[in-house]
């Protein structure tokens, strides 16, 4: 853990109001570090509750005919409908080959899920790296996928796997395409996929990918309601609700990326590192300025990261608390942790290490999707590996649900 609060730390003294079963008490409440004076609201609420913990596999290998599923990515709506999508690779556990975007969804927070659904896996080629956003005013769900044809892969014949011979190697641009979908019924049923290449996919991209994991809609000024996707080297954004769709671009240096909105208003990126920005072994950060400008990527000393995807949230405002999991280490794709920042990220003085259901740790880790609940707790994705001895064994995708109390339990402090 890189620091926490001590018995050093200021008290700040709190009474609020809160309704137990339909009685309004008055609570009085000693908190370190930070205070919920002036705010009463559900999510610090939340915070003060019991720990909670609930973890299960969701996508389960060899379900629905798939070998395995990888590459998560969450949303959560409106009315409180959770949608969990992943990548189903129907013959192995490979990048490439014949792959589809499945989903399933909950009605009941995350307790219950429905069958398996297959969104998109026209023709035989890859449907990948899927990369949700909801867009609360028109209470659509949009969906960004990458796709290459049949007997294509990013490397090809020049890959060091055996498994790439007699695949081509993507070197065009264009072999690699960028597609958006909507639903704008919860995910009951979908829009045909729209091409987006042409104009969201640069020209120097021959290899591209959005996301994965999950885009924002803002909050506050500046473009306060853009929705915005993040993608190997710019955002994706929309600020006609998803009308038309536009890109900026960022410095190089990373690749599967994430996003996150500051209380200024400004955004942060929290991406994979690529070229020289690799040998740090660490997450790499770049930060907006005046809404506009972007800092160049530069690795958070803090934060461990293996050639990995990883998912960050704002959790809230005010009091300021953002969320960040990945796997935690220099090397291996496990040790997923997750952490919260008091400060815009600058940060991480809250750590802890997931919970898990088999107590084997190999089997736990690769890629993420955070989500906040309608019930303010934390909604969690992340994949899963059946046979840590084989190589080409399943792979499944863990849905796990938590709150502030757990995360904060061993600190033995709420805030």
């Amino acid at each position: 853990m890189s620091s926490s609060h001590n018995s050093s730390s200021l008290f700040s003294n709190c009474m609020f109001f809160a309704r137990l079963g339909g009685v309004r008490i008055l609570l009085w409440s000693t908190l370190f570090g930070h205070s919920l004076c002036g705010i009463c609201s559900a999510d610090d609420l939340a915070s003060l509750q019991p720990p909670f913990y609930r973890s299960e596999k969701l996508f389960i290998a060899g379900d629905g005919g798939y070998h395995s599923f990888r590459i998560p990515s969450i949303v959560s709506t409106k009315s409180d409908v959770l949608i969990a999508f992943c990548e189903g690779r129907l013959d192995s556990n490979h990048d490439f080959g014949d792959i589809d975007i499945v989903m399933k969804r909950s009605f009941d927070h995350g307790k219950k899920w429905n069958e398996i659904e297959k969104v998109i896996g026209i023709g035989t080629g890859v449907w990948g790296n899927p990369t949700s956003v909801y867009d609360a005013k028109t209470k659509t769900v949009f969906l960004f996928v990458s796709s290459n044809p049949e007997g294509y892969a990013q490397f090809g014949d020049q890959a060091k796997l055996v498994e790439d011979d007699g695949y081509e190697k993507i070197d065009e641009w264009g072999e690699r395409r960028l597609w958006i979908l909507k639903s704008t019924n919860e995910g009951k049923t979908w829009s045909e996929p729209i091409d987006m290449s042409e104009s969201l996919m640069p020209k120097s991209h021959v290899w591209d990918a959005v996301g994965p994991g999950q885009g924002i809609q803002k909050g506050r000024m500046p473009n306060r309601g853009r929705l915005i996707v993040p993608a190997i080297g710019r955002n994706i954004f929309s600020d006609d609700n998803g009308r038309t769709w536009h890109m900026e671009l960022l410095p190089s240096g990373s690749s599967e990326s994430t996003v996150v909105e500051k209380k200024s208003g400004n955004l942060m990126r929290n991406d994979r590192a690529t070229g020289s920005n690799k040998l740090f072994k660490r997450r790499v950060v770049s930060h907006q300025a005046s809404g506009r400008h972007w800092s160049q990527f530069a690795p958070d000393m803090e934060l461990l990261g293996p050639v990995s995807h990883a998912s960050i949230l704002r959790y809230t405002f005010d009091p300021s608390r953002i969320l960040f999991i990945n796997t935690a280490s220099e090397s291996v794709r496990r040790n997923l942790t997750l952490r919260m920042s008091y400060d815009e990220g600058a940060s991480w003085t809250v750590e802890r290490k997931l919970d898990l259901f088999d107590g084997n740790p190999e089997r736990h880790g690769g890629y993420t999707s955070l989500i906040k609940t309608g019930d303010n707790r934390v909604g969690l994705l992340y994949e899963y590996n059946e046979d840590v001895s084989d190589k080409s064994g399943g792979r499944s995708i863990v849905f796990t649900k938590l709150n502030l109390g757990w995360l904060l339990e061993r600190f033995g402090r709420q805030n």
